[in-house]
């Protein structure tokens, strides 16, 4: 168990797995947090604001929750107040949590720039981990010198409707590639 659970109050836990209940549509008792930290959000958002939301500009001190469906190993973070007065889902797509979060939230913030869509839009349909052959991922740029080593990281597979997306990272998103057959 996590050592930061034990902070965490019951009516807190009990209110995230109410709100990813409601969310999901899956019964509280099939979910489980498996990780709560303290965190300072930075207005009375949470740091998630809704378009044409106002925001209070006092920061809120709180927490940052990731809770699993115990079935299909699915799960979510939310951000919540210290006392869960307020809960926000981090973004609205599944965090598969096999990926390191710094991974999921570099490439995820990369194919949303590249396809001018927001985060909650896109939706990872596969990752699975690769060694790459060299510090290019395997996809050298014209002119660009690799140099040859193998390269632990992620091939993650992005979408949205019709369109597709495939990046390549190293472990901890360092380095990040399109693979060339995207728009």
């Amino acid at each position: 168990m996590n050592q930061t659970l034990i902070t965490l109050s019951d009516s807190v836990e009990t209110a995230v797995k109410e709100a990813a209940s409601e969310h999901s549509g899956i019964s509280p008792y099939q979910l489980q947090i498996i990780q709560a930290s303290k965190h300072t959000w930075p207005n009375g958002c949470l740091g998630i604001a809704e378009p044409d939301e106002l925001c209070s500009l006092a920061k809120v001190e709180g927490w940052r929750v990731v809770i699993e469906n115990q079935e299909n190993g699915h799960k979510w973070v939310y951000r919540t107040s210290l006392e869960a007065e307020e809960i926000r889902l981090e973004d609205q797509y599944i965090y598969s949590g096999n990926l390191p979060p710094e991974v999921f939230e570099a490439v995820m913030e990369e194919a949303s720039a590249r396809s001018h869509l927001p985060k909650n839009q896109l939706e990872i349909q596969q990752e699975e981990r690769k060694t790459w052959p060299n510090n290019c991922l395997g996809l050298p740029q014209p002119h660009e010198g690799c140099v040859e080593m193998l390269v632990e990281g992620w091939r993650i597979v992005i979408s949205h409707e019709d369109q597709t997306w495939v990046y390549r990272t190293s472990t901890n998103a360092g380095e990040i590639r399109l693979e060339p057959s995207n728009p």
